[in-house]
Order: C-alpha cells, then structure tokens, then sequence
C-alpha cells in the first residue's frame, strides 16, 4: 500500500477513533499529496459507516458516535472547499434544497450528500437539520427549486415525510418539484408508499438519483 493509500487509511480509522486533531492533519496531508477531493471525503464516508455499524451493534454509544462526528468534521472542513472549487469551474445543475426532517438532528449523511452533490454541480441549498416541511416549501418555491430532499434517521421523522408530499398536493404544486428522500430509516417502500420521486441509501446513490431525476 503506498503512502497516498495509507493517509486515506489513516482518516478513515482516526475518524472512528474520534481523533479529530490528527484527522484534520491527515486530511491536509491527503489533499497536499495529490488525493482528490472526493477520495479524500470517501475515507471519511467510509468512517462513518463504521461508526454507524458499531453503533449499532451497541459497540460504540452516542459520545463515540459524537466524537467521531466531531472528527469527521474538523477534516470536512478542509474538503468541502476544495469540492466547491471543483463545482465552480463547471455549468451549474439543478437546484436542490434538501435537509434534515423536523424533530431529527441527526446531519452527518446529509452533510455528506450534500458535499456530493455540489461537487457534481449541482446547486444545492442546505436549510440544515430539524426543519419544518413549510420551511422546504417555501425555499423551493422562493429558489425555483428542481428537487427537494429529505433525510431522516429517526424512524419518528419519517412521517415528516409522508406529511411533505400531502402538504405538496394540497397547495397544488406537487409537480413543480421532484422530491427525493433518504437516510437511515428512509426505504424505497416506504418511497414507493408516499409517492416520491427517487430515493437514495447512499450519497454516490443520493448524487446518481439527483441526476437522474434533473433530466
């Protein structure tokens, strides 16, 4: 493995291990070699997912579920600017306002998403976490929006999503708008059930549905 592979693998286990101080060094020493962006915001998708088995294994618990977000974001903070100056140099996309259900806090997938999407092009409009379903109404309607995209972990907050589409349909502005939906407690079913347009269990996923659906 050269040295290029082993700053990834280094992320990657330092974020699991919530050493935020080394990740942030680590993460400047893989974009200082040569390893892009998204390779570099890869290793640190990768943590997170492990993180996220551990947890739920019930080998790590919520203050390991939250140092290690703390890590993942110290070395986000480098990437994300390097992935909108990659975004910058291309014709924008679709626009896409997308956040995280009311009564979840839950943000680092949707961060992630997020990251994606803008280093493909897209416009992406991020209103954040625990956010009410008129608050991504009237950002779509105020942005002319294409898409609208909803991340859940807490399977509480799934209905949020239900109530999204039934909100769409009675203002009569179902069709102005593709709505995508995503996160832990998010299924193509339950999709499928409320009637959305795409669904995505993974940010490459979330980005390739994206697309997709601005066609």
């Amino acid at each position: 493995m050269g040295e290029k592979e082993d700053t990834l693998q280094g992320i990657k286990q330092n974020i699991v291990d919530g050493k935020a101080e080394v990740t942030f060094e680590l993460t400047n020493k893989s974009l200082g070699m040569g390893n892009t962006p998204l390779e570099t915001l890869a290793a640190m998708t990768d943590a997170m997912n492990v993180v996220g088995d551990l947890y739920a294994a019930k080998k790590y618990f919520l203050p390991n579920v939250l140092t290690s977000a703390n890590a993942f974001d110290k070395g986000f903070s480098l990437v994300q600017p390097k992935l909108l100056e990659g975004a910058g140099s291309r014709p924008k996309m679709a626009k896409v306002v997308i956040g995280v259900c009311e009564g979840d806090i839950h943000d680092i997938g949707k961060k992630i998403v997020v990251a994606m999407l803008r280093g493909g092009g897209f416009e992406v409009f991020d209103l954040g976490r625990d956010i009410p379903n008129q608050e991504f109404i009237d950002k779509a309607v105020q942005e002319k929006a294409d898409i609208i995209a909803q991340s859940a972990l807490m399977s509480t907050s799934i209905t949020e999503m239900r109530d999204l589409m039934d909100l769409l349909r009675e203002g009569g502005i179902r069709d102005q708008f593709k709505v995508m939906i995503g996160g832990g407690s998010a299924t193509p079913e339950f999709g499928e059930k409320i009637g959305v347009d795409g669904y995505g269990l993974t940010s490459a996923e979330a980005v390739e549905v994206a697309g997709r659906l601005s066609k």
